[in-house]
């Protein structure tokens, strides 16, 4: 039986039908960051489970053990915590996402040539949500994800987990 998968409520679920493609980016598991390009102490050097000083409060929503957060240092501390260039090879990357709404400053961003083509904020919530992009538009192009801390106030935190490239992603 083929599956299809669908990147729903913040897991990525299997149903009887169609073909389809799906890399895991990014799990945010084990002890460091791999090859992504740390910037500031906001992030320190490896994913964190959801309990951590620096939140008032729990994260939620993640996937499996950890996932990347900026809550090292509390809301005063920034920086970023940048992919490797990859290719877009299929219709959509989907993750989850939390921390402080704060466009441009705690952000989630998909970057091409250096620029923001992408972007999402937390709600000002631990609870992390679904983000789907359609990333038809950049197949074949090298891109990059960034997540992004520069808020010093308060909710200014970003935390994201399971970055996933998708030819199928429900969007509800």
């Amino acid at each position: 039986m083929k599956m299809r998968l669908l990147c729903a409520s913040g897991l990525l679920l299997a149903t009887g039908s169609s073909t389809a493609a799906t890399k895991v980016l990014q799990a945010f598991e084990g002890d460091g960051y791999g090859d992504w390009k740390i910037e500031g102490s906001a992030f320190g050097l490896a994913p964190t489970g959801g309990k951590m000083d620096g939140l008032n409060g729990e994260l939620t929503g993640y996937s499996q053990e950890s996932l990347a957060c900026s809550a090292h240092g509390g809301d005063a501390a920034t920086g970023s915590l940048t992919s490797p260039a990859f290719k877009v090879t299929e219709n959509y990357i989907c993750f989850l996402i939390a921390g402080g709404k704060h466009p441009g400053k705690t952000a989630v961003q998909l970057l091409l040539d250096g620029k923001v083509v992408r972007e999402a904020t937390g709600e000002n919530t631990l609870q992390c949500k679904t983000q789907v992009w359609d990333v038809t538009e950049f197949k074949g192009k090298n891109v990059q994800i960034r997540l992004l801390d520069e808020a010093t106030g308060s909710w200014g935190i970003i935390a994201a987990d399971h970055f996933l490239m998708t030819d199928y992603a429900n969007q509800k």
